[in-house]
């Protein structure tokens, strides 16, 4: 049922039980208010009380006054608003304790717990516990928390939040203090040893970060796994340093580098993440494997296992454009552009040859260096026509010659091989690219044909008469022979001081009736295939050194002697990379 109930019967409860001073004074000014009650009590189990209570919420809603500072205090006790009755609805109240830094509270709950939960489980009214680390937990229902609920935390937010609806019991708790303890997770990402539940001030654990992740120390420049801690008395670990996951970033490759990594503005280079190389021209290979992983020690590594690079190398012999001949001058065909991109020429102080073995260095006849190894030299590239002003001009910067080359008397050409570095990596082009460098153990068979090249001097018909030019204008190049070993020993004499030439394991010989290398064309390279015959790849397998008189129109045999490369191959590349890493460390 319900009753009607005049002021002057209610005022007087609700001005006693409900008001403060101020809203007392508000209550004085009323005259006249008229509430309803139901009483419940038989259904609900609610009393009149409680019906009273909810009318002190509806009129002043803000009147529950439940914040208290109890900091200092190291223990006492907390509840709900008006427990063991009916909380207040729409409360929010909060308790702060604070005890000394080497304490932490404790909480004891009563048995009694009532605070409103929805059919789901979710919190409609709730208790939350928040310490200086966050929220340590939020409790609603009927069942009361695990005591003693021991915080870690000697700071401690005790929040109470309420809707405007409901008729439950709440809470009741008592605080206190204990030691603090240490926890067995010093940081994330990691595990000590030993485990146990708790530590006690003074005790000490190994921690190890997870595989995969490293400790982060201001104090030390190298990567730490693992590292000692203490318990300390307010708690806390000392030191702990965060496990970060291991980042391996990205390799440095440098702008300009012909390496790069695959869409690498969208790569991750962190733990167990995977980056994948390329070329970034069509003229490179790459040389190893394309994808590689981030390893636990923040390297990088391919998928055989190796932790080092790959490289972006050359392609070698391959030109552009294949010809099978141009048109003939005696004894060979003018070469069109592109047809022996390799070829380079040296103008001053003389004229002679050399190979592009790579984009960085370049291969030639000692003789023809060997006089001006401590001046830089000028090689022009990508041209077939000496007099043209497009040539890709190469400066050197340093001519290493064969450490077993002499010819003191001009007799003997034994190693008669140089190497060339240029200042600046070549821009490989249609027209500029290396040839390949034979294998070790290819050898050179009788009979075996290759092709010669270079702007050297050569015989022309003049009247019906042949002549010599001493400088051909154009790049020439001639297939020729590999002839028996019986033949090349079958040296000539060196007018000068009347004594034979040398023939060595070092040489071998080449030629054609009426075809050979000439002077001008020292330095420069006998390629196999022959030019035109194959599509590649080409490789260099002898360099121009000497010969007869080849301007002699009498020697009809036209042989010509050769730098045997195949001896050489392991001196190139060993020089080449202990030069590099000189470069690299200066």
């Amino acid at each position: 049922t319900l009753a009607r109930v005049k002021m002057p019967f209610l005022f007087f409860s609700y001005y006693n039980i409900c008001t403060t001073n101020q809203e007392k004074q508000i209550i004085q000014a009323t005259t006249k208010h008229e509430v309803k009650l139901r009483n419940r009590r038989s259904r609900s189990g609610r009393s009149w009380m409680d019906d009273f209570m909810r009318l002190c919420n509806y009129l002043m809603p803000n009147s529950v006054s439940c914040n208290e500072d109890l900091s200092g205090l190291n223990n006492g006790d907390i509840s709900s608003p008006f427990w063991p009755e009916t909380y207040a609805e729409n409360a929010n109240c909060q308790h702060n304790l604070s005890v000394v830094e080497n304490l932490q509270l404790e909480l004891h709950f009563s048995e009694v717990f009532d605070v409103e939960q929805g059919p789901d489980g979710e919190c409609i009214d709730a208790l939350t516990i928040e310490t200086h680390s966050g929220t340590l937990a939020t409790f609603c229902g009927d069942k009361p928390p695990p005591s003693p609920l021991l915080t870690h935390s000697h700071q401690v937010q005790i929040r109470f939040t309420s809707d405007g609806f409901g008729a439950n019991k709440g809470f009741s708790l008592h605080f206190k203090t204990r030691d603090k303890v240490c926890l067995p997770e010093v940081t994330s990402k990691s595990t000590v040893t030993p485990l146990k539940p708790e530590y006690k001030w003074g005790q000490t654990v190994i921690v190890t970060c997870d595989v995969g992740y490293v400790a982060i120390s201001t104090q030390a420049s190298d990567i730490i796994m693992e590292y000692e801690a203490s318990c300390q008395s307010t708690g806390t670990w000392a030191p702990s340093y965060p496990c970060e996951i291991v980042d391996c970033g990205f390799p440095v490759l440098g702008d300009d580098s012909i390496l790069q990594v695959v869409d690498s503005a969208k790569q991750s280079t962190v733990y167990e993440k995977q980056i994948q190389f390329y070329c970034s021209s069509k003229y490179y290979k790459l040389d190893g494997n394309d994808t590689y992983t981030c390893n636990a020690r923040g390297e990088w590594i391919s998928m055989d296992g190796k932790a080092e690079m790959p490289k972006c190398v050359e392609v070698c012999g391959m030109p552009e454009k294949y010809t099978l001949s141009s048109g003939r001058i005696l004894g060979g065909n003018v070469a069109a552009l592109g047809d022996v991109p390799w070829q380079l020429l040296i103008k001053y102080p003389k004229r002679g040859g050399a190979s592009l073995i790579n984009d960085m260095w370049a291969v030639t006849a000692a003789h023809v260096v060997n006089e001006h190894r401590g001046m830089p030299l000028n090689f022009h590239g990508g041209i077939v026509n000496a007099n043209s002003s497009d040539s890709i001009v190469l400066q050197s910067e340093k001519i290493i010659i064969h450490p077993g080359y002499e010819n003191n008397d001009g007799t003997n050409y034994d190693n008669d091989i140089a190497l060339i570095r240029f200042k600046s990596r070549v821009n490989l082009q249609p027209n500029l690219t290396p040839i390949c460098l034979p294998n070790v153990s290819r050898g050179v068979t009788e009979n075996e044909q290759g092709t010669v090249s270079g702007w050297g001097s050569s015989l022309k018909k003049r009247n019906n008469k042949i002549v010599k030019v001493q400088k051909t204008q154009y790049l020439n190049y001639v297939d020729i022979g590999v002839y028996s070993s019986s033949k090349c020993e079958n040296v000539p004499t060196l007018p000068s001081n009347n004594k034979e030439m040398s023939f060595t394991n070092n040489m071998f010989c080449a030629g054609a009736p009426g075809k050979d290398s000439c002077t001008g064309d020292s330095g420069g390279p006998f390629f196999s295939p022959t030019m035109g015959s194959s599509e590649g790849p080409y490789h260099l397998i002898g360099v121009v050194s000497w010969g007869p008189s080849c301007l002699d129109p009498d020697l009809k045999d036209g042989k010509g002697y050769y730098t045997k490369v195949e001896n050489y191959v392991d001196w190139i590349k060993n020089t080449i990379q202990t030069e590099e890493r000189n470069f690299e460390l200066k």
